[in-house]
């Protein structure tokens, strides 16, 4: 069964942008909690930040799901685009997947 759980240990693996979606802050807090990082990246290149870990049959891999480059403030209801970085394609697109699902199941 594939899912997404929350993680901390992210920092150890190469990870880069696979997966998109659209939502709002909210959505994302009510599925996965508050954001794991709040503020200006170091780059800043994002403002919010979940590192979270995607289970599958075959593995469990590290995933980030961010917003990325809107170099603004925002409300927690607009809907925005997301980015999820995973370690490679296949991992990016089951983890966009899965959240995908959770969304629809949170808009009902």
């Amino acid at each position: 069964m594939n899912e997404i759980r929350k993680e901390t240990k992210i920092h150890d693996c190469m990870i880069s942008c696979h997966g998109y979606f659209d939502a709002t802050t909210e959505e994302l807090k009510k599925i996965f909690g508050h954001e794991d990082f709040f503020g200006r990246s170091f780059d800043y290149k994002s403002r919010r930040v979940w590192d979270l870990e995607l289970h599958t049959d075959k593995d469990d891999t590290p995933i980030r799901v961010y917003d990325w480059k809107l170099y603004r403030a925002y409300p927690q209801d607009e809907t925005i685009t997301w980015h999820i970085s995973a370690v490679d394609e296949e991992h990016g697109k089951t983890a966009e997947e899965i959240i995908k699902s959770m969304l629809e199941k949170i808009r009902k």
